[in-house]
């Protein structure tokens, strides 16, 4: 789970493309570990991949209630990577995309920004990513199943996020697929 960013991992500028995700029924009800056992009641919700200069960088799912996602309930949003990206890029480019739709004051981005590359692994081609929201609590985060960290600020889940789920994204394609809206 796009920090994770898990946000664009390439340049806020960088031509990226999203895609309709490609996988099997049983792919999308296979509940992650963490989503089965903290949020057992998510489902789902829509899924997608970004592309940057047509090569996979990273596919997609929002994990949400039956009802639908809301930003204030908890939900999950799960990252599978489709290539190597350090924890460094991976917590840059959340901070950059925070900084593009104005979330938090630069404080607030700089804090959260060493606590994500405290956080955030490198990972590699099949890794996956799961952030964990809910509100009022810390952000938890989760790499291959197993915990990994968690960022305890409450502004901070809004705003990371709000990468792929603010109207504000700079990816609104893959907003839109997460939610389940198609292109």
């Amino acid at each position: 789970m796009a920090a994770l960013a898990l946000a664009a991992a390439v340049a806020t500028q960088s031509p990226a493309q999203v895609a309709p995700a490609a996988g099997s029924a049983n792919a999308r009800t296979e509940r992650p570990s963490a989503v089965r056992l903290l949020a057992p009641g998510l489902a789902v919700q829509g899924e997608g991949e970004l592309r940057w200069l047509g090569l996979a960088v990273y596919h997609a799912r929002l994990w949400a209630p039956p009802d639908g996602w809301r930003a204030n309930e908890p939900f999950a949003l799960e990252i599978r990577y489709a290539r190597s990206i350090r924890g460094e890029r991976l917590a840059s480019t959340s901070v950059d995309e925070m900084r593009h739709m104005s979330a938090g004051t630069e404080a607030q981005r700089q804090r959260w920004g060493e606590a994500m590359r405290a956080v955030f692994p490198d990972v590699g081609d099949g890794d996956h990513l799961i952030g964990l929201a809910a509100p009022g609590a810390a952000t938890r985060f989760f790499v291959n199943g197993k915990p990994i960290g968690e960022i305890d600020d409450p502004a901070f889940g809004p705003a990371f996020f709000g990468i792929w789920m603010s109207p504000a994204t700079s990816r609104p394609e893959l907003r839109r697929m997460l939610l389940g809206q198609g292109r």
